[in-house]
């Protein structure tokens, strides 16, 4: 399975938990309102591969505008760099993809991903659960 692959996949299993976490702490009229408080939770670590997080990095630092349409990546991208400046001012001799490789490990503040996807990742995991469940029976 490539690294990308993985990081999905260790995302949207992340991302059913911190659904499930809405579930049980709110009172909502439908699954779409539970998605929405849940992609705004904090999720365990920023899903990029290191190697794209560099690149986003390098043009940020070459003051080269990125081009990207989806808003919800680039708030996650300006996330990183942020973080990624401050530990490079705190740690100046560290090379540059410890630091990145440390940010993309640290907790993130939401999920970066938008509702429709996130519809996606509830929907599948529920059409999943029932097929175990039929199985079983």
């Amino acid at each position: 399975m490539s690294k990308n692959r993985e990081l999905i996949t260790e995302r949207n299993k992340d991302f059913v938990r911190a659904y499930r976490q809405a579930c049980k702490e709110n009172h909502c009229e439908n699954i779409r309102e539970y998605v929405r408080i849940a992609v705004k939770k904090p999720a365990p670590r920023f899903y990029i591969e290191k190697e794209r997080a560099y690149d986003i990095i390098m043009f940020m630092e070459g003051n080269v505008a990125f081009v990207s349409q989806n808003p919800n990546k680039i708030r996650m991208y300006d996330e990183i760099y942020i973080r990624y400046k401050n530990l490079s001012e705190l740690y100046p001799n560290k090379q540059k993809g410890d630091i990145i490789e440390s940010v993309i490990n640290q907790p993130a503040p939401e999920f970066y991903i938008g509702i429709h996807a996130a519809m996606k990742i509830i929907n599948s995991n529920n059409t999943r659960a029932r097929r175990l469940r039929h199985e079983k029976s």
